[in-house]
């Protein structure tokens, strides 16, 4: 099991979704959802990991793909949902609440797993637990989409990822490797 506690990361998070200071939600998409489009036949299977405000799973939803948001803040997967209903999209996109260390999901059930922004909050000691649970639910042949940070990014808040040797840099007790 993963050894690293990451309940001071889920306490800042649900702050940042519950007070709308969630400034990455706000982050356009639609490069990725079109990138990805053109690799996925119609009507495929997506689980979106630490969907958080849903914006990605449900770009993917308005187009041909089913989708499954997981993230590990209820009180988001729960506005989410009321958002799936708004938007009369229930046969193409629900979320539920999950830990990426324990899908609540079957095995190799989806045609693609993505994941903005969830890798680069994980310890690269967690890694290989992420990447397990990840293959588990994947089917053979599918595909994983990710993007996360560069170590090429020059500034990023007070670190500078490209200048420094080290990958990782920790504020407001949020881990993020670049």
């Amino acid at each position: 099991n993963h050894y690293m506690d990451y309940s001071w990361q889920k306490k800042f998070f649900y702050t940042a979704y519950v007070t709308g200071s969630d400034t990455w939600s706000n982050t356009t998409l639609s490069k990725f959802g079109g990138e990805l489009a053109s690799t996925l036949k119609s009507g495929a299977m997506i689980l979106d990991v630490g969907c958080g405000r849903g914006k990605f799973a449900f770009e993917l939803a308005n187009g041909s793909f089913r989708v499954i948001g997981l993230d590990y803040i209820k009180e988001i997967i729960d506005r989410d949902n009321a958002e799936v209903r708004n938007r009369k999209l229930e046969t193409k996109v629900r979320f539920m609440v999950g830990d990426i260390f324990n899908v609540p999901l079957t095995d190799q059930s989806f045609d693609a797993v993505t994941d903005i922004g969830l890798l680069q909050h994980i310890h690269p000691e967690d890694w290989s637990e992420y990447r397990n649970e990840v293959s588990r639910v994947l089917k053979k042949g599918g595909y994983f989409f990710v993007v996360a940070f560069s170590k090429d990014t020059n500034k990023y808040l007070t670190f500078n990822p490209k200048a420094s040797a080290v990958s990782d840099f920790e504020h407001e007790n949020v881990f993020h490797h670049f």
